[in-house]
């Protein structure tokens, strides 16, 4: 449960921001054993306190509902409802019929953007282009077909018009020895000749699908795979430019990426019914990745901030690690979640030797394979414990600067009942006692003044705990008269752990 308590007049006190953080500390009945699992992006995004997770280098994205791996040139997951400027443009495709431009049918939703076939007779198909101009390099993603006609993703020119220099994966139209509607084909064209390569029937389902663009001896190489198996993609075909250059038509800027559906309902009822053919993807990167390694390090992990215990078993999943590259994960515990022990590398399954904590934070360092496009990545990681001890009521750290957040934990109190808090004889307001009658709250100590404070937490079925907490740099002299205490809820309760 969070509450949020009243603002309550203090006369004697300058203003002072307090921070509120009620936790959870235990179920109902204190397990002596359990584990916290992360494996979502919000898992690995939020913490349960003001700290934050350490991202360098590294990215989490929503390829399989939660990861980390190193930081592309450019990804993007679609979350929310808006198309993100700095990475894309719609827009429409001028023609006869529609020589204007009447308004792109782009939306995004749940995490996909879809690119809509056109059901107005004056609108000639819609497109998510890239901002930026793409030259040698990777583009992926999973992207959803339907059996729409000119349905295209891969690199192009702006609206596909001003030349036909293009590496697609495309549906085609029904033409009768040109392309068969029912067939996903690879495309090259460099404006002189293009290869048409049917690779298979249109996946009726997501698939992620790349198109590695590279020079071989002096001539461009178009690669396309799909078929990823968590480690490499699957070949599909391998289109070199070598033979048909024109040394007046090269195959290279400006190009952009696109997911392009520049088909009408019209055209699709002709051959396949249906109530949509929509173009969409759940996700696009374009590679290589930024940095040849990089780290995350978590949040401060507790079970129950008034127990110590024993951390493992711990055991992560990763995607196979690509040739050259590499990803470890080590661990390391703490009682105050500012003095660590040292990080220890771990391997799954098996438990560190680390000393007992309440708390413990585990860090991944990735490293890329031989071809910088190919990344290992981890999707989860569990975390055993077991506990040892019951600590009595403290405040951690026990003192520090102006604008620390100092801890408060204790139990003994009655379960679910009323406790009231006070500052320095001050009464602030009332939080509940959690269901094993115990309590955990931050203090933000940003405008207090330098020198000792007590937090007094009292209730039923135990006498007032008192904590006295130093602090060492800030404001000299008493309070200013006049201001307010104003108490923040910060957190939620950690049941479930993070959960956006």
């Amino acid at each position: 449960m969070i509450r949020t308590l009243p603002r309550i007049p203090l006369p004697t006190i300058g203003i002072i921001v307090l921070i509120l953080l009620v936790l959870a500390i235990v179920p109902p009945v204190r397990a002596a054993t359990g584990t916290r699992t992360f494996t979502t992006v919000q898992d690995f995004s939020v913490c349960e306190s003001h700290l934050q997770p350490t991202l360098t280098q590294v990215a989490v994205s929503a390829e399989a509902d939660g990861e980390i791996g190193l930081l592309p040139k450019i990804g993007d997951d679609f979350a929310g409802t808006l198309i993100d400027p700095a990475y894309w443009t719609t827009g429409v495709y001028t023609s006869s019929i529609n020589p204007s431009g009447s308004p792109p049918d782009v939306t995004v939703a749940n995490g996909i953007v879809s690119v809509h076939s056109s059901n107005q007779s004056n609108l000639d198909g819609s497109y998510l282009r890239g901002s930026q101009v793409q030259s040698y390099g990777v583009t992926e993603g999973e992207i959803t077909f339907s059996k729409g006609w000119y349905q295209h993703f891969g690199l192009a020119p702006p609206g596909f018009e001003d030349d036909f220099r293009f590496a697609l994966f495309s549906t085609g139209e029904d033409k009768p020895g040109i392309y068969d509607s029912d067939t996903l084909y690879a495309r090259v064209n460099n404006s002189d000749t293009e290869i048409k390569i049917p690779l298979g029937p249109i996946p009726t389902s997501a698939v992620r699908l790349r198109i590695e663009w590279t020079n071989v001896g002096g001539a461009d190489l178009i690669r396309f795979y799909s078929e990823y198996n968590g480690t490499t993609y699957t070949r599909m075909d391998e289109i070199s430019l070598a033979s048909y250059i024109d040394p007046n038509k090269t195959f290279v800027q400006p190009l952009y990426v696109h997911l392009s559906n520049k088909s009408t309902d019209a055209q699709n009822q002709n051959q396949d019914p249906g109530p949509a053919w929509n173009l969409s993807a759940n996700w696009i990167r374009i590679l290589p990745y930024t940095a040849p390694s990089g780290s995350y390090t978590s949040c401060p992990i507790y079970a129950a901030l008034n127990e110590r215990q024993t951390w493992g078993p711990i055991s992560f999943t990763k995607l196979a690690t690509p040739p050259g590259g590499a990803l470890t994960v080590e661990v390391r515990t703490s009682d105050d979640a500012i003095n660590w022990s040292a990080f220890t590398p771990i391997t799954s399954g098996a438990t560190p030797s680390s000393p007992p904590g309440i708390y413990i934070q585990y860090r991944v360092t990735i490293t890329r394979g031989t071809n910088p496009a190919d990344s290992p990545r981890l999707t989860s990681i569990s975390l055993g414990y077991t506990s040892q001890s019951v600590l009595a009521p403290h405040v951690a750290p026990s003192s520090g600067p102006m604008g620390t957040h100092f801890l408060f934990v204790g139990n003994g109190f009655t379960a679910n009942t009323t406790l009231t808090v006070a500052l320095d004889s001050k009464v602030l307001g009332t939080l509940p006692a959690t269901s094993a009658g115990g309590f955990a709250f931050y203090i933000d100590s940003s405008n207090f003044n330098l020198g000792t404070h007590t937090a007094t937490i009292s209730g039923a079925g135990h006498t007032t705990i008192s904590l006295p907490f130093s602090v060492t740099t800030g404001k000299p002299g008493p309070p200013a008269p006049g201001g307010t205490l104003t108490f923040q809820p910060k957190v939620r309760l950690h049941l479930p752990l993070m959960r956006r």
